[in-house]
C-alpha cells in the first residue's frame, strides 16, 4: 500500500503533526521501500520531533517550570538563525542559563545545543529540497555560523553530507 492511499481524504480526528511534503515524501519512502535507508528513517524522527516541539503538544504546562521551558524552545524556533546561546536564551526567559540547562537536561533527551541544532537542520534539510540555494548560502540561512560546522553536524546526524541529502544519495550507516 501507498502512503497516499492510506492518507488520502482522511485527517487523524486529533491531529497531532501536519503531514508536510518533506514528511510525506518521508513517509512514501519507508512504506514503500522494504529497505528504507537508515537516513529517511531518522529524518522522519527528527522532522517529526520537531513539529512535536512547534506545536508544543510535548511540553506540559502544569507548573511555571513547564511555561518557562516552552518559552526556551519558542525562543529557539524563532531565532534559529541568530547567534544562541545558552545564555541569552534564559536571560529571555527569566531564568539563570544553569537552570535553564537543568531544564532541558530534565525535560528532553538533547541538550540546548543539540536541540538548537536540530531546528537549524530541520530548516536546511527543507532549504535543500526546496530551494536552488548553495550548502554554503543554506548553512547561513540556516543559522550555522560556518560551513565547516554545518557540514559537520549534518554529517553526525545524517551519516551524509548535505550535498549528498540534495541529490539523494545517502549513506545506509
Amino acid at each position: 500500500f501507498s502512503t497516499n492511499s492510506v492518507l488520502e481524504g482522511k485527517s487523524f480526528q486529533t491531529p497531532v503533526i501536519q503531514v508536510t511534503q518533506p514528511l510525506q515524501s518521508l513517509l512514501t519512502e519507508l512504506v514503500e521501500n522494504e529497505t528504507p535507508h537508515i537516513f529517511c528513517t531518522k529524518a522522519l524522527i527528527y522532522l517529526a520531533f520537531s513539529q512535536l516541539l512547534q506545536i508544543g503538544r510535548l511540553i506540559s504546562v502544569n507548573s511555571p517550570l513547564d511555561d518557562t521551558f516552552r518559552k526556551a524552545v519558542l525562543y529557539i524556533m524563532e531565532h534559529y538563525k541568530e547567534n544562541l546561546t545558552l545564555k541569552r536564551v534564559s536571560t529571555a526567559v527569566g531564568v539563570t542559563p544553569v537552570h535553564l540547562s537543568r531544564m532541558f537536561g530534565q525535560k528532553t533527551d538533547f541538550c540546548f545545543t543539540e536541540l538548537v541544532n536540530i531546528v537549524r537542520l530541520q530548516e536546511a534539510c527543507y532549504l535543500l529540497q526546496n530551494s536552488t540555494l548553495s550548502v554554503s548560502n543554506i548553512a547561513f540561512e540556516a543559522g550555522f555560523g560556518s560551513i565547516r560546522n554545518f557540514n559537520r553536524i549534518f554529517e553526525k546526524f545524517f551519516h551524509s553530507t548535505p550535498k549528498q541529502f540534495r541529490v539523494g544519495e545517502f549513506s545506509s550507516g
